[in-house]
């Protein structure tokens, strides 16, 4: 499974590997993992969760292609639950999400085979 880079602004704040999706809206997901640099804007990540537009998170594939979407957001609640550190990449468009997430995309088609 690919590891994805999370960037805030033009920091690298860490890797996911997206592994849940939820394909027809475009919306893959996984747990956060965060890198040192993750402590200087965990502050505001915490306290800015559904409005974090000013941050500028972004995530990239592992060749270093920006994955083209409506949103990035980090949910972290580490405070009440220490390994509750979740990003969300929100409104990725077809043809990409399925070019970048193809193991999502058929284990979706999958659901409805008989």
């Amino acid at each position: 499974m690919s590891q994805f880079s999370i960037y805030c602004k033009d920091k690298l704040v860490g890797h996911s590997k997206l592994e849940s999706s939820d394909p027809p809206m475009g919306v893959a997901f996984g747990d956060f993992i965060p890198n040192n640099t993750y402590e200087d804007v965990k502050p505001e990540i915490v306290v800015s969760y559904g409005h974090q537009e000013h941050l500028e998170l972004k995530v990239f594939t592992e060749s270093g292609k920006q994955i083209p979407c409506i949103a990035v957001a980090i949910q972290d609640n580490t405070a009440e639950l220490p390994e509750w550190l979740i990003v969300e990449v929100l409104g990725i468009p077809y043809p990409e999400y399925e070019e970048i997430f193809p193991q999502h995309v058929e284990a979706y088609k999958n659901k409805f085979k008989k």
